[in-house]
């Protein structure tokens, strides 16, 4: 490694996938893994505050003993300009309507604690209480767009460009089944020689495409094939366009041709 890499995802964009990628190759490197996102082990009794993180992300500017540094919310620090080359940075984004089906169908039955936490706003609910007291899947997809898939999907939309950082698909990488966009991406984050090798094979080693049984990973709902909102009525399609149509095209998204269609019904 020539410089300190930064590995950004959202709720339902590949989270899991990457931290057990990027963590199984830190082993391979023999170099430091912080994942220090606000809800972390490490966050609240190391960094405690977005203070921290700035301070953390300046104090690794100042090393030469590099290190992968993970965040599931993509809430990177402040970093100088001045320190820019000490760090290359990728981020996963998302479909956001893949988002919205997935987190609909997710929330449903995952036991991750925030959805088990009764909330005000749901009247003393749960999240998933919530979700589940609803008629349908449309209904719950409109929910999510009002609720969860809303903050990731604006949260990606707002991303701070900087330029070491390059996103990338999600759809795309689960599809890559050849490795030129996961060559890519590694070449990104400044990986040469055995680096890349070891890379690829922490790739292989944790993907559906490869060694990781899709039945031994309870987020795994997708094989990249999936074709979402299919089953989406009119009313859904028409809060998606409302709510979600800049924030797709600022992503470089375009939405499907079904949605399309059913659009100019």
């Amino acid at each position: 490694m020539k410089n300190h890499i930064l590995v950004g995802t959202y709720h339902k964009t590949g989270s899991v996938w990457m931290y057990n990628v990027f963590l199984s190759l830190a082993k391979k490197l023999n170099v430091p893994f912080y994942h220090i996102t606000a809800h972390t082990h490490f966050y609240k009794n190391e960094l405690k505050s977005p203070e921290g993180v700035n301070a953390f992300l300046e104090a690794l500017s100042k090393t030469n003993e590099f290190a992968i540094v993970f965040d599931d919310h993509s809430t990177f620090g402040e970093i100088e300009e001045a320190k820019y080359s000490k760090f290359k940075g990728i981020r996963l984004a998302r479909h956001p309507l893949s988002v919205i089906c997935s987190s609909a169908k997710y929330h449903q039955w995952s036991e991750e604690p925030w959805l088990h936490s009764p909330m005000k706003k749901f009247h003393g609910q749960t999240y998933q209480q919530a979700i589940n007291s609803l008629p349908d899947e449309n209904a719950r997809y409109q929910f999510e767009m009002r609720h969860s898939a809303a903050k990731t999907i604006n949260d990606m939309a707002s991303f701070k460009a900087w330029p070491f950082f390059k996103t990338f698909e999600f759809e795309t990488l689960m599809e890559d089944t050849s490795f030129v966009s996961f060559t890519q991406l590694f070449s990104h984050l400044g990986l040469e020689g055995k680096e890349v090798i070891w890379a690829l094979e922490s790739v292989y080693q944790h993907s559906i495409f490869g060694e990781l049984q899709r039945d031994s990973s309870t987020h795994i709902q997708s094989d990249g094939k999936t074709v979402y909102g299919i089953d989406w009525n009119s009313e859904t399609i028409q809060l998606f366009s409302e709510l979600f149509a800049e924030a797709t095209q600022t992503l470089g998204f375009s939405c499907p041709d079904f949605v399309k269609e059913k659009s100019s019904e």
